[in-house]
């Protein structure tokens, strides 16, 4: 630790760089999980499209048989 002001000044602005730094990164991992997440909605729904298909296929295969 440095006591002059010069030095004392410098070492207070890169730490307080550093902290801002830091913010921004946990930032950037909150925007990455929350991108993750809307990923995983997507693949759910995508998911639920596909069984409400098989499910209309089901359908139209029961109505061939009765015809």
């Amino acid at each position: 630790m440095c006591f002059h002001q010069g030095c004392y000044r410098l070492q207070q602005e890169q730490e307080e760089e550093q902290e801002q730094e830091q913010e921004e990164e946990q930032e950037q991992e909150q925007e990455q999980e929350q991108e993750q997440e809307q990923k995983q909605d997507q693949k759910q729904e995508q998911e639920q499209v596909q069984e409400q298909g098989q499910d209309q296929k089901q359908e139209q295969e029961q109505k061939q048989e009765q015809n």
